[in-house]
């Protein structure tokens, strides 16, 4: 204001056939900076309202952040466990192999075994037989 009182003071000095005029111009830039303060104001409250969003966006980030490293945290956990136990099941798979074969092996021990036996028995049961058909009728007689 006092810029405007200085100027009006000036063509008050120099006469008064510019005033009108320049009062014309004085309130066209008084509307003008009017407008721009007003531009500026919805400018700033603009900028606020991103700054917030933006506060607000990287909050979120940070908390996914956290979360992701929680979660991986747990998988690794889970991960370990997994392979802890799938060890395990391997190892237990080994010693079921090993059974089986030490069985199979077995089993053809008693095969072998078998059929020896029969081969024996058989073997006794002729020689029975012929001690029955022959022996005994002679020692009889």
């Amino acid at each position: 204001m006092n810029l405007r009182n200085g100027v009006k003071q000036l063509l008050r000095m120099c006469g008064h056939a510019f005033v009108g005029t320049v009062h014309d111009h004085l309130n066209d830039v008084e509307r003008e900076l009017s407008q721009v303060a007003s531009q500026i104001g919805d400018l700033k409250a603009a900028v606020d309202s991103l700054a917030e969003a933006e506060g607000a966006l990287l909050q979120g980030g940070i908390r996914t952040l956290k979360e992701l490293k929680d979660v991986q945290i747990e998988f690794r956990r889970q991960d370990a466990e997994a392979r802890h136990r799938l060890d395990e099941v391997e190892a237990r798979w080994r010693e079921l192999r090993g059974a089986v074969q030490s069985l199979s092996e077995q089993n053809g021990h008693l095969s072998d075994a078998t059929a020896q036996l029969q081969n024996n028995c058989s073997q006794f049961q002729n020689h029975l037989r012929w001690v029955l058909d022959n022996e005994v009728p002679r020692q009889v007689c």
